[in-house]
């Protein structure tokens, strides 16, 4: 994660890096191109330059690049030309300096690039071209270039972004929609909004459905013209764009508002007042008291409606742009008017008058000859009220003969959203049915799976109850087998050591009445070796026994194992004197195990004493340890004659007979078998490595005690006398 950040951290610096060494490496062959006169070089070079910076966002440099490039640029290169001027073009209409003369070279680099027919180069000219001709109010033009546009790049896909296609169906939606082409702003409308689907871009997203909504309200569809307002809203929201807040708050507020909803309709404007401080948008602060002194007026809350029109009036009238007016000396009018004070209401309704008279507003003209009858009417000024009435009804009729043809284009507009709503919802209708119809296949498809699967859950329980019944089965049969193989193991080898002590008692006593010391001797032995073979026997089988009842505790503790190898040591320590084997400990005094202490015992004593067993004298038994993956791996070791090897896949199972050692030493055969079970309970295994003629190596791992553990360097430990 962090070489991730770090990376992200560096991208800039390595970018801008990357951007320095284009800069330089133009600069020089700016200064070639200089020095072989090449005029045509240079400019195209210049270009480039101007171009990074550009990009950059460095606009003065950019700007320099452009006109040092126009300077030298000789005749005849128009196509190179029209992009200087493209983007001198840009420069000056960004920076808000000279929006008339950007346009003029608009217009000229549009003369010089549309010959080329390079869709690379007139694409995105002709979006920025339109767009800012509808921006200007231009929109007959714009929609003609804008539409000109989406013709190269529907024909050469890949040539646009996703966020230039938005771009494109936005301002095509927004100069329809102020052409008053209702049918074609909600087609485009439709197609920005299903590229919308795959782009991030909430901000152009949010401006095709405020653009929609627009549409939507001029053609009295209410309902779904809040839905698009509230789309335009929540993707606003997402993209935190102020603009697109204030305005989608503003439009619902004003909607309900007008529904006499003034708890959402308030919540609303609060809401784009709250964005309009936090980004000094004063032009809407102005635009929302419009819209709460139209709601106070209506709900004859003239103090309020007053204060709130004055506030607004107070800022518009400091702008140059005297259309930001219209509206709002005829909403003070109104108020006027309705507290009784007519003289006001007359000065303000002229005034709105003049307003429309110089916009050329006709719609606001002949309310506001409307407005000023009904004023010198209740003047009682009969003569200059019907003046009014008649310049009123002039206009309408102009008005209305004027927009009689864009009504009906409206009327037909309405008439296909209607029938394409119909058909939408002839479409939802048959979807719905069909989806019910395959619920019912689902639900009867699902009820036929369920039975499949409850016979086949059925069915493999049975096999798996007869698969167990089998098994069990199995190990019965083991089980008697190994109970018989246990009572001959039982039967035999208890019979050796316990006939060795009849008649000793007898024997005893004759020889003690002889005299004969060395007889008593070789007896007293006989008895010491049957004793000692008898109680390993013994042990062994009791812990076999318990083992298989699973009654033998497992009871974990730290252990030391150089002491409890020290401790068996001692136990064989007379069996080795007596055939002269050196017993060797190489375990360091720091291993420690986490095992139980009597099984840890029994695996070392019954291993310690198999090594001496086969041990023939004069030998030795050595035992190493090493650590691996959290395991301590015990390795005893013999140098003995080793293992027969047919004889190994049987060592751990009660399959054979126990073999007499080299001084004719007699076990029962289950040491290793025992041995092997405690390994694993304990959490480890038992392993056999076999050289035959050179010795055996038992490897038994226990579970090392990591915190008292440390991989020091093996050393013998003050019990590693040789015996």
């Amino acid at each position: 994660m962090n070489k991730i950040l770090f990376l992200a951290l560096l991208l800039p610096q390595w970018l801008s890096a990357q951007s320095d060494m284009a800069v330089d490496s133009l600069q020089k062959i700016i200064s070639q191109k200089q020095a072989a006169r090449d005029q045509a070089g240079e400019a195209a070079a210049l270009n480039e330059l101007a171009k990074i910076y550009y990009d950059r966002q460095e606009d003065q440099q950019a700007m320099t690049f452009t006109e040092k490039a126009l300077a030298v640029l000789p005749p005849g290169n128009e196509v190179l030309k029209g992009r200087l001027w493209y983007r001198k073009a840009m420069l000056i209409y960004f920076s808000g300096q000279n929006y008339t003369r950007a346009l003029s070279l608009l217009d000229s680099a549009y003369v010089l690039l549309r010959p080329s027919g390079d869709p690379s180069i007139l694409g995105p000219f002709l979006l920025s071209y339109g767009s800012i001709l509808d921006q200007q109010l231009r929109h007959s033009e714009g929609r003609t270039v804008l539409m000109e546009a989406e013709r190269i790049f529907l024909g050469n896909k890949g040539l646009a972004s996703t966020d230039q296609l938005l771009n494109l169906y936005s301002n095509l939606l927004a100069s329809s929609y102020a052409l008053g082409d209702y049918q074609a702003a909600l087609t485009f409308a439709r197609k920005g909004i299903e590229i919308g689907k795959t782009s991030n871009n909430y901000e152009l997203i949010a401006d095709l459905y405020y653009n929609n909504a627009l549409t939507l309200s001029a053609l009295k569809y209410d309902q779904d013209s809040e839905q698009s307002y509230l789309k335009s809203l929540e993707y606003s929201r997402k993209g935190q764009v102020a603009t697109g807040i204030i305005s989608a708050c503003m439009a619902l507020g004003d909607y309900y508002l007008h529904l006499n909803q003034p708890g959402p309709g308030f919540q609303y404007l609060r809401e784009a007042q709250t964005a309009a401080v936090r980004s000094q948008d004063f032009y809407s602060m102005a635009t929302i008291q419009k819209i709460e002194a139209t709601y106070y007026d209506a709900q004859k809350d003239y103090p309020k409606a007053m204060a709130a029109i004055d506030s607004c009036i107070a800022y518009f009238e400091k702008t140059s742009d005297p259309r930001f007016l219209q509206g709002s000396y005829y909403e003070k009018a109104n108020i006027l008017l309705a507290l009784g004070r007519l003289d006001e209401a007359a000065a303000w309704a002229k005034k709105e008058l003049d307003l429309s008279i110089r916009t050329k507003s006709r719609l606001q003209e002949y309310g506001c000859y409307f407005q000023l009858a009904e004023i010198e009417k209740k003047r009682n000024n009969f003569p200059q009220a019907l003046a009014y009435f008649e310049q009123y009804a002039a206009v309408k009729d102009s008005v209305y003969n004027n927009n009689l043809e864009q009504r009906l284009a409206e009327e037909r507009t309405k008439q296909n959203v209607e029938a394409e709503q119909d058909a939408r919802r002839k479409a939802e209708l048959e979807a719905q049915l069909l989806a019910s119809r395959n619920q019912v296949y689902g639900i009867v498809a699902l009820a036929l799976f369920v039975i499949l699967l409850s016979g086949g859950y059925l069915y493999r329980q049975l096999q798996s109850t007869r698969k167990q019944l089998e098994k069990q089965n199995g190990q019965l049969l083991q089980l008697n087998q190994t109970k018989d193989k246990f009572f001959g193991i039982i039967a035999h080898d208890l019979r050796n050591p316990l006939s060795a002590f009849q008649g000793v008692g007898e024997q005893l006593q004759f020889y003690l009445q002889k005299g004969d010391t060395d007889k008593l001797q070789k007896i007293s032995g006989l008895i010491s070796k049957s004793a000692t073979s008898l109680s390993a026997l013994l042990d062994n089988l009791l812990s076999w026994a318990l083992l298989n009842r699973g009654m033998i505790p497992y009871q974990p503790e730290a252990l030391s194992l150089a002491t409890e190898v020290s401790n068996n040591f001692e136990i064989h320590e007379h069996a080795a004197l007596a055939k002269d084997i050196r017993l060797e400990s190489h375990i360091p005094a720091d291993a420690m195990v986490q095992a139980d202490r009597n099984a840890v015992q029994t695996i070392l004593r019954n291993l310690i004493g198999n090594a001496v067993k086969f041990t023939p004298p004069g030998g030795h038994v050595s035992i190493r340890s090493e650590v691996e993956q959290g395991m301590i791996l015990l390795r005893v070791n013999d140098s003995g004659a080793g293992i027969a090897a047919e004889k190994i896949p049987h060592l751990f199972t009660l399959d054979k007979r126990s073999e007499h050692g080299t001084a004719g030493e007699k076990g029962a055969g289950l040491g290793l078998l025992l041995c092997k079970e405690l390994a694993e309970l304990n959490k480890g295994s038992l392993h056999v490595f076999n050289v035959e003629g050179q010795g055996t190596t038992f490897e038994v791992s226990l579970p090392v005690l990591t915190s008292h553990f440390s991989p020091l360097t093996s050393r013998l430990s003050p019990l590693n006398s040789h015996l």
